[in-house]
């Protein structure tokens, strides 16, 4: 990631609404999607870097199926940075209905979006948004396919690297404060399990010591070596910053400041390796979401959207529920006209989204 790239984040999360800042506000940073134990290798989706490496379809229409909590959001989110999860196709009527029950969220809404595609998966690929509203993609998940295609060393690379990266940050800060650190690590330990304390010297050798230095268990359980950690140890593992602050009865020691820029230098660089690596095979990172099976609907991440169309299903929400919930958005007469029953909105999906028929650049 360029600086003048992070700048421009910066510039518009602070033009971000109030609800638009609660709702990031709930999302991982970016730096805890990087080492997250919920992936094996996470990869940030992010428009910037899409738009580089020359993989962003412009003006594409697509869906995306909510539920009464966030359609008020999504009102909020248009024409902005934030992306979306969308689908395009499915494969039959039913897995539309299926969709619509809910997949993340309660469902009964759907949203036809209009805007930038930056991601393309023939498949459901699992997206999660970050506290910036970037999404992100475990693509481990990839491994099988490029496997049979005998392309395993794209995956197979880029986790070297990945893991090199954070294991080298930790061990440089390590040897750039290694006094300071030793005495945070005897403390934060010592009426907890002092022998604990011996991991500090792992973080060079061993990834998952690197990741817990950095970012703590994030509330999974934390294994080093042989040992594997209580709950309860687990739980009090939250990073090098944390563990800064508790050793020295000081939430703004200038330590704190030194380890919280260390942790940025490590971030902005797994983003410039990513675009790196991925730019480098550009053909082979956009074949990773194709595949030649046919599934229950695909998955596309889009930003820069507006919204073209929103249907609510009828048998489920009344017109006074989402009425509260789009607030000024829509008319009542809007409401009650895209209302749908179960049989609507089947013709629905088999008129407009199903296998075969390009609605992308309707």
């Amino acid at each position: 990631m360029r600086f003048k790239d992070f700048r421009q984040q910066l510039d518009e999360r602070s033009r971000n609404t109030p609800a638009v800042k609660a709702w990031l506000n709930t999302r991982a940073k970016p730096y805890e999607y990087w080492m997250s134990p919920q992936f094996t290798l996470p990869f940030p989706l992010s428009k910037g870097m899409m738009q580089r490496m020359q993989n962003v379809t412009e003006d594409s229409l697509a869906f995306h199926i909510t539920d009464l909590d966030g359609i008020g959001t999504l009102f909020t989110l248009q024409n902005s940075a934030k992306s979306l999860s969308v689908t395009t196709n499915v494969k039959d009527e039913y897995d539309g209905m299926t969709m619509l029950e809910g997949v993340e969220t309660a469902g009964g809404v759907l949203v036809e979006v209009r805007g930038d595609i930056i991601f393309e998966g023939d498949f459901d690929i699992f997206s999660s948004p970050d506290s910036q509203g970037r999404r992100w993609i475990d693509i481990n998940q990839f491994a099988r396919r490029l496997a049979n295609d005998n392309r395993s060393y794209l995956l197979h690379d880029w986790d070297l690297i990945y893991r090199k990266t954070i294991m080298d940050h930790a061990m440089d800060f390590y040897k750039s404060n290694r006094k300071e650190l030793e005495e945070v690590y005897e403390k934060f330990y010592a009426d907890r399990n002092p022998a604990y304390a011996e991991y500090l010297s792992y973080i060079g050798r061993d990834f998952a010591a690197a990741k817990v230095f950095w970012v703590g268990s994030l509330e999974y359980t934390v294994q080093i070596g042989m040992t594997r950690f209580s709950k309860e140890d687990s739980l009090a593992e939250r990073g090098i910053i944390n563990k800064i602050q508790i050793a020295k009865v000081n939430l703004n020691d200038p330590f704190v400041k030194k380890a919280k820029q260390a942790l940025f230098r490590l971030t902005k660089d797994l983003f410039d390796q990513a675009e790196k690596y991925f730019t480098e095979n550009l053909l082979d990172f956009f074949e990773m979401g194709k595949e030649k099976s046919t599934f229950a609907y695909n998955e596309h991440i889009m930003d820069n959207f507006t919204i073209e169309n929103v249907y609510f299903w009828g048998s489920r929400l009344s017109a006074a529920e989402i009425k509260d919930a789009v607030g000024g958005n829509m008319s009542d007469a809007e409401i009650e006209a895209s209302m749908l029953s179960g049989k609507e909105f089947q013709d629905y999906f088999r008129k407009n989204w199903l296998l075969g028929r390009d609605w992308l650049k309707k």
